[in-house]
């Protein structure tokens, strides 16, 4: 009787936890039809998957940094030294909008040409 208790348990269990990585899986995703865009898919790929957006807005741009510590050690004198090297670079922030009547708004955000988040807003 008791196995039996357990047994549901760990099955429901399983199965929520299931249904929680599935639902983390597709957080960045939209469905065009039959297929579907995804976060690291170019803006061609989402034309050409989704066609033209309501609306695209340019947001602006952010600049992006980066940080490099490099090591030098000299063995000679037993002593390690470094610099770091840092690169900034511009990256273009786009937002475009995706919706048919009575259904809810996607929003995509792409950064530098590439999708990085979709957002679900109101009903259109």
């Amino acid at each position: 009787m008791i196995s039996k208790s357990i047994s549901k348990s760990l099955s429901l269990l399983a199965l929520a936890v299931c249904i929680g990585f599935s639902a983390n899986t597709y957080s960045d995703t939209m469905r065009c039809g039959s297929k579907l865009v995804k976060s690291g898919d170019s803006t061609t790929k989402v034309l050409l998957t989704c066609g033209e957006p309501l609306q695209k807005e340019y947001l602006g741009t952010r600049v992006t940094e980066e940080r490099a510590h490099i090591r030098y050690t000299n063995p000679d004198y037993n002593e390690t030294t470094g610099r770091t090297h840092i690169s900034k670079k511009e990256v273009i922030v786009e937002k475009w909008t995706y919706g048919k009547k009575g259904q809810f708004l996607k929003f995509l955000i792409f950064r530098d040409g590439v999708l990085d988040t979709v957002e679900t807003g109101g009903r259109y």
